[in-house]
């Protein structure tokens, strides 16, 4: 992936995406690096995701392959044990994941935020990803009851002048 891939309207997307998996806690045993879309990790060699590191992002990964099941929102950083991007204590299973993408014809940090909705107060419990967009029932954004508690900004992006994101130091 460019970091100066250039959509239909002319305007870039986010940069390089880059996430590293781990098959043991605290980034330790096989890892498989990635740059895009994943939508079965057991096919790239890593059997079970111990520990991620997210080096340019945000992700969203998901608990079943292809894309399906519980959300987890990745922003750049350190996530050494299941247990640190999930509080649902539902699944440990990490089985695909993709680059979160923004695009977005006006240079406003108020109108490029995602955001992560959370099904209870204090950013506790299942994630669903909140993009650009309408959501006419909770099932549009993965949301198996219309329970929403808490919501958030995803804030490791800033915005660069040329029209892309850039992780915040």
């Amino acid at each position: 992936m460019a970091s100066d891939h250039q959509t239909q309207a002319g305007k870039p997307q986010s940069l390089n995406p880059k996430i590293i998996i781990f098959e043991q806690e605290n980034f330790q045993g096989h890892s498989h690096e990635l740059n895009g879309p994943c939508p079965n990790l057991k096919e790239t060699g890593v059997e079970k995701a111990g520990s991620v590191l997210v080096q340019a992002g945000p992700w969203v990964g998901y608990e079943q392959a292809n894309c399906k099941g519980e959300q987890f929102v990745f922003e750049k950083g350190e996530y050494p044990r299941w247990d640190s991007w999930t509080s649902s204590r539902r699944t440990d299973s990490l089985s695909s994941l993709r680059p979160i993408k923004v695009v977005s014809p006006l240079p406003s940090p108020y109108f490029l935020s995602l955001w992560v909705g959370y099904q209870y107060p204090g950013y506790r419990g299942l994630q669903y990803l909140l993009e650009k967009g309408d959501y006419k029932d909770s099932s549009d954004f993965g949301a198996p009851h219309p329970q929403v508690q808490s919501v958030r900004r995803i804030r490791d992006m800033q915005w660069h002048q040329r029209g892309a994101f850039h992780p915040s130091n």
